[in-house]
């Protein structure tokens, strides 16, 4: 029969001084007590002393930005066909925007990931959804092959942000015994901006027009813009 799980405890000063990723989350000896790892401060801003609700909250806005910033990077092919009658554009060419815009996903976190080290996520969430969001207006307006490469880039490098500091900011919130039940949550959104919405892209660009499909992007992606509970001061970001 197993032993019935205790109540959560810091773990005692001195307790902790073992090598990366070997720490203790279970005390044994006091009745399987799970341990706080890392252990939260006396601030009650500190994000580890938040409400369970403002936990989830926070969590749900990343990963709902995350999403929409996914979906955006990964429907555009489905749209080919559109822009190759309408606007002329050559089925090497729309290739060649795509990896485009794999490589502005390659070298992006390079550019975001510094600035939210020393700036706190916030921001960086903020700028990376704005960006995406004109990125996703730009798309709709554009009838030229220039236009479809830099927006390929930029919207690259914008989500690239959606890759990395989700998980940074599951750090800053959770204890580490949550943490990966909270990197599932996260791949499920993930997943579901780059399977899913592909399938609903599709359905939509074929009754209202690819215009309209990434019109809808647009305003969806704004709502991610919402990042207002997601830490900002840098020393609990």
């Amino acid at each position: 029969m197993s032993p019935t799980p205790q109540p959560a405890r810091i773990a005692e000063p001195g307790s902790l001084g073992r090598a990366p990723g070997t720490v203790l989350l279970e005390d044994i000896h006091r009745g399987h007590a799970v341990l706080l790892q890392p252990q939260p401060s006396d601030d009650p801003n500190d994000p580890l002393n938040w409400s369970q609700f403002r936990k989830f909250l926070n969590f749900f806005i990343a990963a709902f930005c995350t999403m929409m910033i996914t979906a955006l990077l990964n429907i555009s092919p489905i749209i080919w066909q559109d822009y190759n009658t309408e606007l002329g554009i050559s089925y090497p060419n729309l290739n060649n925007a795509f990896a485009a815009n794999c490589a502005g996903l390659a070298v992006g976190c390079l550019i975001f990931i510094p600035f939210a080290l020393k700036y706190g996520r916030r921001p960086v969430y903020i700028v990376s959804a704005a960006i995406t969001f004109i990125t996703a207006i730009w798309q709709a307006l554009l009838r030229d092959l220039p236009n479809m490469m830099a927006t390929q880039v930029i919207s690259g490098m914008s989500g690239a942000v959606c890759d990395v500091v989700v998980q940074m900011t599951v750090a800053d919130v959770f204890f580490l015994h949550q943490r990966g039940t909270m990197n599932a949550f996260y791949l499920f959104f993930f997943a579901a901006g780059a399977y899913l919405a592909p399938i609903a892209a599709g359905f939509i660009a074929n009754q209202e027009g690819w215009c309209n499909d990434v019109r809808l992007r647009s305003r969806h992606t704004s709502l991610s813009q919402k990042d207002y509970n997601i830490p900002a001061r840098l020393e609990y970001a």
